[in-house]
């Protein structure tokens, strides 16, 4: 499964130059700042380079449990 991850194509235009990148995402209306730990949730996600379609987003716990399987 994490191979076929890596070898995204785009849906959109059939590219793959594709990069992956991560940010953090938060579900609570609390000022940056004052959040907890708990509060705060790591995203991956896979977009092309060509066009900047969104391909895929994936949950850091979801990733984590992937590279842990060796899928």
């Amino acid at each position: 499964m994490l191979n076929d991850l890596l070898a995204a194509e785009c849906p959109e235009c059939g590219s793959t130059d594709t990069e992956w990148h991560c940010t953090q995402a938060t579900r609570s209306s609390v000022a940056d700042g004052r959040l907890r730990l708990n509060e705060v949730t790591t995203l991956f996600y896979c977009g092309c380079n060509c066009c900047s379609e969104t391909i895929k987003t994936i949950p850091g716990g979801e990733l984590a449990a992937m590279m842990t399987e060796g899928s």
